[in-house]
């Protein structure tokens, strides 16, 4: 299995897509340069479906979320076409449609007369069987493994997020099958915690596992490459975005699976 960690900065949204839509998105870095950042989802839970948008900022400013309103954002599937609300500045939302493995979903958005679009197919939901701690091999820091069974059938692409006393913790994880395709699988979710250095006795921890499509991780590993740890800056590398039109930012439908929490002992 090959694994990808890192710590980011505020990245919209929590954590899909063809091949054909996905690009490298081309943005000056120019201190006054500006670009929009569209981070949209759909999972297979109800409620489940919003689209955070945004502007960078110079590189090295901080990554505080500036909305942008007035945005007219749709989801498409089959011929339907669903509105999403602006629920507050720059964050959009419907509890119309919940996503379905199987099916391709597009996003559009118009921005102003800007236009952008990206698809995105949800994959097969995978769940953890069971996550677990254990010390490291090099010194005393506790690391989660979560336990899984991969498909045989397809290839596959996950992203973990870890909650710590139920605080988002901004390391991404993902990771795909192409070494243990089809076996009992585990994934050591090793972090340099930007909560707190160690994970403590008592410490409460839950796992959230997406299955998202081959687009989406490139999104999240090549993130992971660039080492500017935000989503809302621009930096000198971008990451790989699926979303035409322009933009940073992705467009995901992916499962989502939560693991119980587990108590630090």
């Amino acid at each position: 299995m090959k694994n990808s960690v890192l710590n980011y900065g505020f990245i919209c949204l929590l954590s899909a897509v063809f091949y054909s839509c996905q690009k490298l998105a081309k943005v000056k870095l120019d201190a006054a340069s500006q670009a929009y950042v569209i981070e949209g989802v759909i999972t297979d839970q109800p409620s489940d479906c919003k689209v955070f948008i945004s502007q960078t900022k110079a590189f090295g400013d901080n990554n505080a979320f500036i909305g942008i309103s007035g945005a007219t954002v749709t989801i498409e599937n089959k011929g339907l076409v669903v509105p999403l609300q602006e629920v507050k500045k720059g964050v959009y939302s419907t509890n119309a449609i919940t996503g379905l493995s199987g099916q391709t979903y597009k996003l559009n958005v118009n921005i102003e007369g800007h236009l952008f679009t990206a698809s995105s197919t949800m994959p097969k939901a995978v769940a953890p069987e069971k996550i677990y701690a254990e010390k490291e091999n090099i010194g005393k820091n506790k690391f989660i493994t979560v336990v899984y069974q991969d498909p045989p059938e397809t290839d596959n692409y996950y992203r973990w997020v870890q909650y710590v006393n139920q605080k988002k913790e901004l390391t991404i994880f993902v990771a795909n099958d192409e070494f243990n395709n089809g076996t009992r699988a585990s994934n050591v979710l090793n972090f340099r915690n930007d909560i707190s250095p160690d994970l403590k006795v008592g410490d409460t921890v839950r796992i959230d596992m997406l299955s998202i499509d081959a687009a989406v991780y490139k999104y999240w590993a090549s993130l992971r490459q660039t080492g500017s740890g935000s989503g809302v800056s621009a930096s000198p590398s971008n990451p790989v975005s699926n979303i035409q039109g322009g933009c940073l930012g992705y467009f995901s439908a992916h499962t989502l699976r939560k693991s119980d929490p587990l108590i630090i002992k």
